[in-house]
């Protein structure tokens, strides 16, 4: 941003004096600092957590674009009514937060498109396109008990990468941080497909196998058969013909 101002010089810095000019481009850019700051690592969260992680898309990245700049915009106005720049009125923040916004929306969308795309590589923030929201009402985690009932493995279905069954036992992959965890137990993939079924997110692909559209990097093949490549692990999931209809009713927009 310190960059862009002094090439670029807009609300009228070009007419200043470089003593003032170099003066109001470092306070322009702490003000704008201390805001993109504020709002990213505390309003942020508090967003992510109100409308959940899962529902975060392109239209939300816009708004919190505006929000920046309108955020950014009123504090560069307190700044200059407080210097006497500007007099409190309606018209003078209008026009504050006017010239910001035709000013710094091409910088901003820039900062938080690529912080957006570093996300996305890391997996922390989904890709909208590739994720089938989940009902609201249901609960996060599910219990998959086993067979004999001497265990339970208690987890969050955002956290399940897939499943798959070997003889009576289920091996189960969950996402750790930006690591994955495998855990087994006595069940069938059966008994997990039923306790997974009202998620729309958990789709079962073969006799064997559970995926999380959640976590789909890839899919390769065609419709005599498929294999999907998944983010976090390095294990590359079949899609059956048997289960290969229902699998592309579910990733129609993946299969595009």
């Amino acid at each position: 941003m310190l960059l862009f101002l002094s090439l670029f010089q807009p609300f009228y810095l070009r007419f200043y004096t470089l003593e003032t000019k170099v003066a109001v481009i470092a306070a322009y850019t702490m003000i704008a600092l201390i805001v993109l700051l504020l709002n990213f690592f505390v309003l942020h969260h508090f967003v992510l957590a109100f409308i959940k992680r899962k529902k975060w898309n392109d239209t939300f990245e816009l708004l919190w674009i505006g929000w920046n700049l309108v955020s950014i915009g009123a504090c560069i106005f307190a700044y200059k009514i407080f210097n006497g720049f500007y007099e409190l009125t309606w018209s003078n923040f209008f026009h504050a937060t006017g010239a910001l916004f035709s000013v710094g929306a091409m910088p901003l969308t820039v900062f938080f498109g690529v912080n957006y795309i570093h996300l996305l590589k890391k997996g922390s923030v989904p890709n909208s396109e590739f994720i089938p929201q989940t009902k609201a009402d249901l609960p996060d985690r599910v219990v998959l008990s086993a067979a004999r009932g001497h265990e339970n493995l208690t987890f969050s279905v955002a956290d399940l990468v897939y499943m798959s069954s070997t003889g009576n036992y289920l091996t189960i992959c969950l996402r750790a941080d930006q690591r994955v965890q495998y855990f087994r137990i006595r069940n069938t993939l059966k008994n997990a497909a039923q306790l997974l079924e009202p998620y729309e997110t958990c789709v079962r692909c073969h006799r064997a196998f559970i995926v999380n559209l959640s976590y789909i990097k890839a899919i390769q093949g065609n419709a005599l058969g498929y294999k999907i490549a998944l983010r976090l692990t390095d294990e590359v999931i079949p899609v059956s013909r048997s289960y290969g209809k229902s699998f592309r009713k579910h990733t129609a927009n993946l299969l595009r």
